[in-house]
């Protein structure tokens, strides 16, 4: 089930295989970046169920396994946790003589370096990037009760929530895949803004206040402004 659901969305493969295309927009990474921390949990739970009773060993012996530990490999090393990642690939390498099967999904296997190349941890870390959809549906309301109304209010808050949600997460993995000293003001400054769109003014503070830090020119300042003037402290 994983490796179909893996299969199935624009992988880290997909992106770093191709100069141009769709593969490599701003946000085609968005489903495999929310299937990856699973599959790292997932494989947790397999590596301890099988540490408790070796007689269930077969279990991480499969295609499955693999696909798993190549994705939470690359997952690590897009976080700076190097010593994880190797030791995920280290292990889909000792799993691979024992299976059978097709010289090209070996290819696909073994195909990205780890730790990842500069160059392709950028490629990944842009298309791992929050996008907010450019399309705007229009709702054509006719004829609604005011409970009808404000139904279709609450869902439409409830959708636009969960894409800054969605923002708010991709901001915060790409400021963790930063080095220390090397972070990206905008991440910060956009996830500032992203806060003060739910409300959380707190966070949104501290995020323009950080950004501030990193970058003395920057919108930090308008964002701060923004919230003293609107006695968000």
């Amino acid at each position: 089930m994983v490796k179909n659901a893996l299969d199935s969305c624009v992988t880290p493969n997909d992106v770093i295989q191709v100069d141009h295309g769709n593969e490599t927009a701003r946000g085609s990474l968005c489903i495999w970046g929310k299937l990856a921390p699973n599959a790292n949990t997932l494989k947790g739970h397999l590596l301890q169920f099988v540490k408790n009773d070796e007689s269930k060993q077969n279990i991480c012996l499969n295609d499955q396994m693999l696909k798993i530990l190549q994705t939470t490999a690359v997952y690590h090393s897009i976080n700076q946790r190097q010593a994880l990642a190797l030791a995920d690939q280290e292990q889909m390498v000792q799993i691979i003589p024992t299976l059978p099967f097709h010289t090209k999904y070996y290819h696909e296997l073994t195909s990205i370096t780890i730790p990842l190349l500069q160059k392709d941890r950028e490629t990944i870390l842009e298309c791992l990037a929050s996008v907010i959809p450019n399309t705007v549906k229009i709702w054509v309301i006719l004829h609604l009760n005011p409970l009808q109304f404000r139904i279709l209010r609450e869902m439409e808050i409830k959708r636009i929530r969960s894409i800054v949600l969605d923002a708010i997460q991709f901001y915060s993995e790409g400021i963790r895949s930063c080095p220390i000293d090397n972070i990206d003001s905008r991440f910060y400054s956009n996830r500032s803004l992203a806060y003060i769109k739910i409300c959380d003014y707190e966070h949104a503070l501290n995020d323009a206040g950080s950004c501030i830090q990193i970058a003395s020119e920057s919108k930090g300042y308008y964002l701060k402004a923004f919230l003293f003037l609107n006695d968000r402290d």
